[in-house]
């Protein structure tokens, strides 16, 4: 009988991931936290409808830096056809949250125009990075660091961009600022969309005693973004979390296939054991997809801004397995969104789009696989909010479940590459493993689920 692996190889691994957890977080909280920031880089808005007298209140009572309180308007957008056809429905509080969906997107796909108040004073100086404020009455604005125009037309007025916001204040990346005025007033008197109200609040969103309702204004929180130094740091950190990660699930599969398992799990542990170059092949395609997105979605952050744009919509929509999964953490319940979570991740990440694509088309289950790493690179690059910060973990497990499925899927593909007369029973012997190797998915996707359901439950 031959020996248990080694507990060296096993310690090594918990080494790199340990080391790569700890020069994330200290990229986070060392370095990009513990940066000075200039005003609105870190900040928490309400926007809700413009008739609506929901955000008077929205800081009352707690210390509040600095504040903006303005009228938004939705100017343009690729995807406003869309957001147009959008289903509306009879319930007012539907349309209602419809209604401000519209603007969030507008952030992302858009330009926004938030009208100030003729008597709100930003600190200019520390907010541009060039030019100069507009000046109330004049056909000026000053523009977000993704809008490259030199002038914007409102209600057939050029508006001429006379000065730019700093990058780091994403809350205002897509947007232009202007004073409020009663010709720019008599402009935007008929604007579709309407217009919406929105409170602009510097600092951390805890010190909100007492926000808005849910179903009265949506609250987005704006971070600053990570400095090229802090986000190079930040990504090698999370790889080196996957290499380790990734060592020490092999390590797992070599010492549990030596073990007496039972025989649903003992068959899957002893092919993944007998394939080690396939295993990691597809870990550093699925890994290095996903961290090589890390870096386009910094680049381009305006690209992550469409993926969690999108997804918002389809969370507070209750559409699809978003808005399913939306749902079961709205309930609180830990159990609820456990299991929601791991039979939307089993069922359909995994059976759904990897093992049965693959048996009707060999290979192509590996592809939506990668697809799906894409994804995750964007919308979880560490780019403004690290959300990536606090779902590190969870992506790596519930990606090692995928990549898991990959290797088992891909059996099919080598199957019908065999000898005549043998493929037809090769097949069916990988389907058989497929199936096999689901238990082995299922325990590391349930892993992941309730790690998962803790960070949004608990730390979120």
């Amino acid at each position: 009988m031959r020996a248990s692996p080694p507990r060296r190889p096993v310690l090594k691994a918990v080494s790199v991931a340990l080391l790569g957890l700890a020069a994330s977080a200290f990229a986070y909280y060392g370095l990009h936290r513990q940066r000075a920031f200039p005003p609105f880089s870190d900040a928490v808005e309400f926007v809700a409808l413009a008739n609506d007298s929901t955000l008077a209140s929205a800081a009352s009572g707690v210390r509040v830096l600095r504040r903006i309180s303005s009228t938004d308007y939705l100017l343009s957008g690729w995807l406003e056809p869309f957001l147009r056809i959008w289903p509306r429905s009879a319930d007012p509080e539907s349309a209602r949250q419809v209604k401000m969906l519209q603007v969030l997107s507008g952030r992302f796909l858009g330009l926004t125009l938030r009208v100030l108040d003729p008597r709100s004073t930003p600190p200019w100086d520390q907010m541009l990075i060039r030019g100069r404020a507009p000046i109330g009455g004049k056909a000026e604005i000053a523009a977000g660091a993704g809008i490259e125009m030199g002038a914007i037309e409102i209600g057939g007025t050029s508006y001429e961009v006379v000065g730019q916001f700093r990058p780091e204040i994403a809350a205002l990346r897509r947007s232009v600022v202007t004073y409020d005025s009663p010709s720019l007033a008599s402009a935007l008197a008929g604007a579709t969309p309407p217009p919406f109200r929105s409170v602009l609040i510097e600092g951390s969103p805890r010190w909100i005693v007492d926000p808005p309702r849910p179903s009265a204004a949506v609250r987005i929180v704006h971070s600053k973004p990570m400095g090229s130094l802090e986000f190079l740091l930040y990504v090698a950190g999370v790889g080196a979390l996957y290499w380790g990660g990734c060592l020490l699930t092999w390590r797992l599969i070599e010492g549990l296939a030596l073990k007496n398992m039972p025989a649903v799990l003992r068959d899957g542990l002893l092919f993944l054991a007998a394939h080690r170059k396939r295993f990691f092949t597809f870990n550093g395609l699925y890994f290095g997809t996903a961290t090589f997105l890390y870096l386009v979605a910094y680049l381009l952050p305006d690209l992550q801004g469409l993926g969690w744009s999108l997804g918002q919509e389809l969370v507070r929509g209750g559409r699809g397995t978003l808005g399913w999964a939306g749902e079961a953490y709205a309930t609180g319940s830990f159990a609820y969104a456990a299991t929601t979570t791991l039979l939307i991740n089993l069922f359909v990440g995994t059976i759904r789009d990897i093992t049965l694509p693959s048996a009707v088309l060999p290979g192509v289950g590996a592809v939506i696989g990668l697809l799906r790493a894409a994804l995750w690179g964007i919308v979880l690059s560490p780019t403004t909010e690290l959300i990536a910060h606090k779902f590190k973990v969870v992506s790596f497990l519930e990606g090692e479940g995928y990549v898991i499925a990959m290797v088992f899927a891909a059996q099919v593909f080598v199957a019908l590459r065999g000898p005549r007369g043998t493929r037809l029973r090769s097949y069916a012997g990988a389907l058989i493993l497929n199936v096999k190797g689901l238990s082995i998915v299922a325990i590391v996707l349930a892993l992941s689920a309730a790690v998962e359901a803790v960070v949004v439950l608990v730390f979120m």
